[in-house]
């Protein structure tokens, strides 16, 4: 099995939610950077669109924005409620086999 970098990036996080769970906040600050992309993005549109004189599209935008990170913090909130269980499923002597190959 050929393990990218993204994938050995997710084991070693894995690994440190076996000791410590994770929370939605730390989510977050993994996913920070796609984050401030999509919140940076949503409110130059949004305020470009509110001073150009469309306050509708302004709104769409600050909506998208709002939505993103409404669904976001759902998804986290539901890993952080399950993760007992993944944890219990999870094969650990696996997860180290592979992160040691690294």
């Amino acid at each position: 099995m050929t393990l990218t970098a993204s994938d050995r990036a997710q084991l070693h996080l894995l690994r440190a939610y076996r000791e410590a769970p994770p929370t939605v906040l730390g989510y977050f600050k993994v996913a920070w950077k796609s984050t401030a992309f999509i919140c940076v993005l949503c409110a130059a549109a949004a305020a470009f669109y509110y001073w150009g004189g469309w306050p509708i599209l302004s709104g769409f935008f600050a909506g998208t924005m709002f939505g993103v990170l409404t669904r976001d913090a759902g998804w986290y909130r539901k890993l952080v409620r399950t993760w007992p269980l993944s944890k219990e499923i999870t094969d650990w002597r696996r997860v180290d086999e592979l992160v040691e190959r690294d």
